[in-house]
């Protein structure tokens, strides 16, 4: 029923682009920061929940 009803919107396409490239950008741009990150800041980060 679903399947049927997703058919029958048209432009429905670009919805599914749309999500897949905020998903790839979402996820590149956390890999840049975490690389990009301070060492010290991370170290301080990681400690938080212990203190």
């Amino acid at each position: 029923m679903f399947r049927n009803l997703l058919h029958e919107i048209s432009g429905i396409d670009m919805y599914k682009i749309f999500s897949l490239v905020v998903f790839t950008a979402f996820f590149l741009l956390i890999t840049i920061w975490l690389f990009s990150a301070k060492k010290e800041y991370i170290d301080e980060m990681s400690k938080k929940p212990l203190e």
